[in-house]
């Protein structure tokens, strides 16, 4: 068995809100994080006995120490599941200038001029809730134009 490089030493103070946590905390990746955390530190040294202690993943174990070695108890916290970026953002200087110059009639242009200057094939959906964000709104000529601020 590999010895965990990670060495987890907690206050009394940590201990306590480790422990609170892990017995009564509400959010069960918290609950999850904490009990790992806190079997690390009362003495079991493998990712392996805290996988039969906890019964979690090795692959979770693992990375919770990580994000606890890197950021400390305060890690235990997040719990973002991420935000999906759109194929969009990556080139949105240049698709903004493109439609402020001149502004697709429709969502379904909108996407066909995507996909031929930018290459980027996506449905209506995406590129519709994409331009909405960026403060594209319909005009009354039936035209997408940036909202005015």
């Amino acid at each position: 068995m590999r010895k965990l490089s990670i060495k987890v030493e907690l206050s009394e103070k940590e201990d306590a809100l480790i422990y609170y946590e892990k017995t009564l905390g509400e959010n069960i990746t918290i609950q999850k994080r904490a009990t790992v955390i806190y079997y690390a530190s009362k003495g079991i040294k493998t990712i392996t006995g805290l996988h039969r202690k906890c019964g979690y993943t090795r692959v979770f174990i693992r990375s919770t120490l990580k994000g606890y070695s890197e950021k400390g108890i305060n890690y235990i916290y997040e719990c973002s599941r991420g935000i999906k970026k759109s194929a969009l953002d990556k080139i949105e200087s240049e698709v903004l200038e493109e439609f402020e110059r001149n502004p697709p009639a429709s969502i379904s242009e909108a996407v066909c001029r995507i996909h031929e200057k930018f290459g980027i094939h996506l449905t209506e959906t995406p590129v519709r809730n994409w331009l909405r964000k960026k403060g594209f709104v319909t005009s009354n000529q039936s035209r997408y134009r940036q909202k005015l601020t």
